[in-house]
């Protein structure tokens, strides 16, 4: 019930170069946060 209303606010704030673009709900869930985390770790070089 809260995805229309999200979207609905998003897309007021987005430039309209942008406002054809879809909004997707994360492929990962609550891990996505996580996952991009360890990625970014991952690949910056030491």
């Amino acid at each position: 019930p809260w995805w229309r209303p999200m979207e609905r606010a998003l897309r007021a704030e987005l430039l309209p170069a942008l406002l054809s673009l879809p909004v997707l709900p994360a492929k990962l869930g609550n891990a996505a946060a996580v996952v991009g985390a360890a990625r970014l770790v991952l690949a910056t070089p030491s």
